[in-house]
């Protein structure tokens, strides 16, 4: 089904996410990081309790639309996304992968290897295709 993004409706619709979102993650990043409890129960709001068994996140956090991601079992996000970094839909980074700032990976990639800053990564497994991007951080 084709979704108009222009659509009133949509609008409120994706706004209402982002501002939930936006609010649960403010949450997590004020929770001492000792108290793995709340967090981990900030989390399962976040994902609606759908993240998967054993799956972690490293505080901060930010993200957007936290019902459009699905976590699987035994996923740990760490401090290895650095700012501004955009991740495709079903994208795999594998152990000890760092996404570098400003970076994109493209959907449905694979990433085995550090992507530097400032790149457009896509495939699998995930190949720069463009360097030097410059993106609005605004």
């Amino acid at each position: 089904m084709a979704v108009d993004i222009r659509n009133d409706d949509y609008q409120r619709e994706v706004h209402s996410e982002i501002d939930r979102c936006d609010h649960i993650c403010w949450q997590i990043r004020l929770t001492d990081p000792m108290d793995k409890e709340k967090i981990r129960d900030l989390e399962a709001e976040l994902f609606n309790n759908a993240q998967g068994e054993g799956a972690f996140l490293t505080p901060p956090v930010f993200i957007d639309c936290a019902s459009q991601v699905h976590l699987g079992r035994n996923v740990y996000i760490n401090h290895n996304l650095k700012r501004n970094a955009w991740i495709g839909a079903r994208v795999s980074i594998l152990p000890g992968v760092t996404i570098g700032e400003n970076a994109i990976v493209g959907t449905g990639s694979v990433v085995t290897k550090n992507i530097p800053d400032n790149c457009i990564a896509v495939g699998n497994p995930a190949k720069v295709i463009k360097t030097d991007i410059m993106r609005r951080t605004e």
